[in-house]
């Protein structure tokens, strides 16, 4: 998965590269092509990304993601995370 590797890669190399510090994460992520959605959650660098509810029929595909951190940059988030739809 795309958004599991992106997000290693950004815990393990580029948030201190970055200045950055991500103390915790949690969110709810639909994946395309998949009716199940994902929950993630973690703690520094450890995180778990495990499947959760699927989406209603009714439903478009929605996620969210919640960082708390130090020095998050919003525009490095928001971008990258783009670059992964």
């Amino acid at each position: 998965q795309r958004f599991k590797t992106w997000l290693g890669n950004f815990l393990w190399e580029d948030q201190a590269r970055l200045g950055m510090e991500a103390y915790r994460y949690k969110g709810l992520l639909s994946m395309r092509g998949e009716a199940a959605q994902y929950v993630l959650q973690g703690v520094h660098d450890t995180f778990e990304l495990e499947p959760g509810p699927t989406m209603k029929p009714n439903q478009g595909p929605v996620s969210k993601l919640v960082f708390i951190g130090k020095c998050l940059d919003e525009t490095y988030f928001s971008t990258q995370l783009k670059s992964l739809v």
